[in-house]
Formats: C-alpha cells, structure tokens, sequence
C-alpha cells in the first residue's frame, strides 16, 4: 500500500499504485482534485470511459450555467504553490 494514497484502491495495486477500477467511480467523482494517476486501458476500461462521460457532462452543465462552477475554486486558491500563480474567477 501507498502512504500517500490514503484511500481504499477499488481497482488494482501495481509496484505501489492504484490502478483505478469501476468500483472507483463513486471516489473519483466526488474528489475535488482534477486529476487522477492510473488508468489502464486494457483493465476495466469501463472505468475510464464513464470518467470521460462524466467530465463531459460536468463541462456541458458549466457552459448552461456559467455561474456555477464544478471545480472546487477554494481548494485550488488555497494550494500554497499555486496561490500566487493562477487567478481564478472572483
């Protein structure tokens, strides 16, 4: 197991990471980072495709209602190495 990933791996475990599964969706879903670190192609490629569904439909919600956005701005405004960095909307 990894000591930084510190949550359950609903895929598989190779050399210390997680590859992301379908049982991950759910996490993946609701993490406010805007990346995630594996997929495999050839394991449960379902995973991968729902992820892609999902981030699309995320995007078209955004562009019908601008005011709203499904990017948590606060996490990402608080990250020290990136405060000063990007300006997000105000």
């Amino acid at each position: 197991m990894n000591p930084y990933f510190n949550f359950s791996c609903g895929g598989k475990w190779v050399r210390d990471i997680c590859i992301f599964g379908y049982k991950d969706l759910p996490m993946l879903t609701h993490r406010v980072e805007l990346f995630a670190n594996k997929f495999h192609w050839q394991y449960q490629s379902i995973t991968l495709d729902c992820m892609q569904e999902w981030y699309r439909n995320q995007v078209k919600m955004e562009v019908k209602n601008p005011n709203k956005m499904w990017i948590n701005e606060t996490y990402y405004k608080n990250i020290p190495y990136l405060k000063d960095t990007i300006k997000l909307s105000t």
